[in-house]
């Protein structure tokens, strides 16, 4: 049975320290990395290795995969949108991904703070790497958020959901994932209390 990857963000009052430090050789097109370092109050230190892209029609609206060392370096894949006012929030929690022309369920893990919403994908291991290898070979992003069945009856109701729509390039993705993920598994741990 494959293992459950769930998203980690570590609650914002108990992160002590957050460093981002670019990765070399890996921007590609419309895709870039970095190295994510969160320090804890227990002093242990929180590794994320996080390939990314902006959309182009959504401002601050990013797509990432993430890869950490603590969980065998296994992409997770998640969707950060700025929600200000709570006008995504709001429309519904249900998201739909088209990859290219390939509609992939998405059962999304939310969390939210006073300014975003971050939609990871609540799949195991194996759905995760099979959403990353889709990604691999394809150009266009594209997340919907929809209405439940049956609550978008009126067309005022139908017309708000249409508008959270957010699309990212591809292009590049696949290198800077792979450069990424060479990072993550060359990852040497942090010494505990150092």
């Amino acid at each position: 049975m494959p293992i459950m990857v769930l998203a980690f963000m570590p609650a914002t009052g108990l992160i002590a320290d957050m460093h981002h430090v670019p990765l070399a050789e890996s921007n590609y097109q419309d895709w870039s990395g970095s190295l994510v370092q969160t320090t804890l109050p227990d002093t242990s230190v929180l590794s994320e290795y996080i390939a990314h892209t902006y959309s182009g029609s959504t401002a601050g609206a990013s797509l990432r995969l993430t890869f950490a060392p603590r969980f065998n370096c296994s992409p997770m894949m998640a969707l950060v949108v700025r929600d200000p006012g709570g006008d995504i929030a709001a429309s519904g929690k249900r998201v739909t991904l088209m990859v290219d022309t390939t509609r992939v369920d998405f059962p999304a893990l939310i969390d939210q703070d006073e300014a975003s919403l971050r939609y990871s994908y609540n799949a195991d291991s194996e759905e995760q790497q099979k959403l990353r290898a889709l990604l691999d070979v394809s150009s266009r992003a594209t997340m919907q958020w929809e209405m439940p069945d049956g609550d978008a009856t009126e067309p005022a109701e139908a017309d708000a959901s249409a508008r959270h729509t957010v699309t990212f390039s591809l292009l590049g993705s696949r290198l800077s994932a792979q450069s990424v993920e060479r990072h993550c598994k060359s990852h040497v741990p942090i010494p505990f209390g150092e």
